[in-house]
């Protein structure tokens, strides 16, 4: 005997939710067993609540059917922007949720239209999650890596003219995935991190971008990304959409840079002034992008550079340009330091808004060290001129 348990609304003929037929709950069933059901073997069970799944138990093994929407404009997006709220379901009742025992039925599933390229994505995504998808009339591959997705992304975006809201990138041996909070959108952010992190080979987190004054996910979502060990930055991240998206020949990646300095000194504010006027502070670089895609360095190289959290400090426009013309920097040791004939002119300015003489010691290390080396080779050659500023 078959024992299943669904919402009411579901199966209730009065309700425009109605969708569950014996016909449509024995359809599911045999593509599920791959074998014919006779109805006189099945118990179903209707009960209060919300969530779009079946909980079928058969001789004492649990399976889920998560089912699309019954209505033309929604049909079949559910999958895509509402799989973590059924998922979170799951967890909640369960206490863990092993995709391999979870199913999605596509209603409507000889239409074409259900397996354009935004619907291909969601299902590939399932998949590689681990999500079988039981009456899909065309093949659905897996993604075999993070690297596989991105290049399926691109060829989505030039196809559609457009850029992905949400994209990976790598960094210091990491994939790192900006994705936006609201919505349907925040949803996919969800599925997409569950997705890829089940194949990735690094270390894989997520940042949440703010989407229509959304700062972040909710938290069944992020019970989800909790119990896969999913790297979550509950300090959301303000980037212009552009900043991410935008396509160039050259190494910077200032959104993923910004991103380090956040992990590395905590919060936006001048190392040198302590100013917090967020409009005012910049993510300054020690040694400069014009220098690093000038160079020799394989393209990867130069990416590892521009975006390297130790190859900068968040500083005020003020202190950003003596820092750039060598009023300022810093020596091996960290030191505060300036070059005499520029420092005598701006003694009382400089030492009247610096307070800051020496780098901490956690935010010093062999990487900064060589940074460091590079700005004083390019701004103080002259070494009789150097002196620590005290």
């Amino acid at each position: 005997m078959i024992e299943i348990w669904c919402k009411e609304k579901y199966r209730d003929q009065t309700s425009k939710s109605y969708q569950l037929s014996n016909t449509k709950i024995i359809d599911m069933l045999e593509k599920l067993y791959r074998k014919k059901i006779n109805i006189s073997n099945v118990i179903i069970n209707s009960e209060k609540g919300s969530g779009s799944y079946l909980k079928i138990n058969n001789n004492n093994k649990i399976d889920y059917i998560i089912f699309s929407s019954n209505t033309e404009n929604g049909r079949n997006s559910y999958i895509a922007q509402r799989i973590s709220t059924v998922l979170s379901s799951i967890f909640s009742e369960i206490g863990e949720i092993t995709p391999n025992n979870i199913n999605v039925y596509l209603f409507d599933n000889e239409n074409d239209n259900i397996y354009n390229d935004y619907q291909m994505d969601k299902y590939r995504l399932l998949k590689t999650f681990g999500i079988k998808i039981l009456n899909s009339k065309k093949d659905i591959l897996l993604f075999n890596s993070v690297d596989d997705w991105i290049l399926w992304r691109k060829k989505l975006e030039k196809k559609n003219n457009q850029s992905s809201y949400i994209y990976d990138s790598i960094s210091e041996n990491k994939y790192i995935l900006f994705g936006k909070t609201f919505g349907a959108n925040g949803k996919e952010s969800i599925l997409i991190s569950l997705a890829l992190s089940r194949v990735s080979n690094r270390e894989f987190e997520i940042i949440p971008i703010e989407d229509n004054n959304e700062t972040k996910f909710n938290m069944t979502d992020i019970n989800l990304l909790d119990f896969y060990g999913i790297k979550y930055h509950k300090d959301y991240r303000k980037f212009d959409e552009k900043e991410i998206t935008e396509k160039t020949k050259t190494a910077r990646k200032q959104y993923i840079y910004k991103s380090n300095l956040f992990d590395k000194f905590n919060e936006k504010c001048c190392y040198l002034c302590d100013c917090k006027i967020s409009s005012l502070i910049v993510a300054s670089h020690i040694h400069r992008v014009t220098d690093i895609d000038n160079s020799s360095m394989t393209i990867e190289e130069k990416i590892k550079q521009t975006t390297s959290k130790d190859n900068g400090f968040w500083l005020c426009s003020n202190h950003d340009k003596m820092f750039e013309s060598g009023i300022l920097g810093f020596d091996t040791e960290g030191y505060l330091i300036s070059n005499i004939d520029k420092f005598i002119p701006n003694k009382e300015y400089i030492l009247k808004n610096t307070f800051r003489k020496k780098i901490e010691e956690s935010h010093l290390n062999e990487d900064t060290l060589f940074y460091l080396s590079k700005h004083i080779e390019r701004n103080f050659s002259d070494t009789d001129k150097i002196i620590r500023v005290a």
